[in-house]
């Protein structure tokens, strides 16, 4: 099979640091900022200054990416020292997808919705647009335009709750003509959430994943009636 995987390496937290997003920069007082405008919302974004969340989540991110993963991953390392790498990129990881979440959280202390608005929708965009990208590199070459959408890991944000609005996008896209989109992949089982796999294997919960987070039964239903929705509207015209 001719299979190629596009994935994005901490897809918000380089949203983040990219386009220059933090409580001070979206929605900046400056008047010849507000051309600098986030798709499909009615946010703009400073370009006169650099936000300190940008720089603060993006600095992590690097760090994170180019250093401790590699090393994480470096063979003339022993495995213990590997480890050690890989539990500070873990920690880091954590914090970054924190950082964003928080934003849209109204119980946080610095809750700011339109940089969370601003996060999710450029996230939709940057999707959306690379949809397109692989259309145009599919055709250039020759290939069948079929692309499978992945909604969990980076097009989620790695929040499994996530994966309706993903879904959701990718639904409106169809809905508006696209017809190389011809599969989506959910995380899912009989119960949300996940479980790490205890000493004691009894204590183990049935229908709960062991490995990635998920989206329970009755999320997965109502995802499936969206798509089959979607596709008997389509059917029809």
């Amino acid at each position: 099979f001719s299979v190629v995987v596009m994935d994005f390496a901490s897809l918000y937290p380089s949203i983040i640091k990219v386009r220059n997003l933090s409580y001070e920069t979206v929605r900046c007082p400056h008047d010849e900022c507000k051309n600098n405008k986030i798709p499909e919302t009615t946010h703009w974004v400073c370009t006169k200054r650099n936000g300190m969340t940008a720089m603060l989540i993006g600095s992590l991110r690097d760090l994170r990416v180019n250093y401790y993963k590699s090393l994480s991953k470096n063979p003339s390392f022993s495995e213990e020292q590997r480890q050690q790498y890989t539990v500070v990129s873990q920690a880091l990881k954590v914090i970054l997808n924190a950082s964003y979440g928080v934003m849209g959280a109204d119980i946080f202390p610095l809750y700011y919705l339109p940089a969370a608005e601003a996060t999710t929708a450029t996230g939709r965009y940057i999707i959306l647009e690379t949809i397109k990208k692989c259309e145009e590199v599919l055709v250039t070459n020759g290939l069948r335009t079929q692309i499978i959408v992945d909604c969990s890991h980076a097009n989620s944000n790695k929040d499994y709750k996530k994966q309706e609005m993903v879904l959701k996008d990718c639904l409106t896209q169809i809905s508006k003509g696209n017809k190389s989109i011809v599969g989506f992949m959910i995380e899912s089982n009989l119960d949300e959430g996940s479980q790490k796999i205890p000493e004691d294997l009894s204590q183990l919960k049935y229908g709960v994943s062991i490995t990635d987070p998920c989206v329970g039964w009755d999320t997965t239903e109502k995802m499936l009636v969206q798509i089959q929705k979607t596709l008997k509207t389509i059917t029809r015209k």
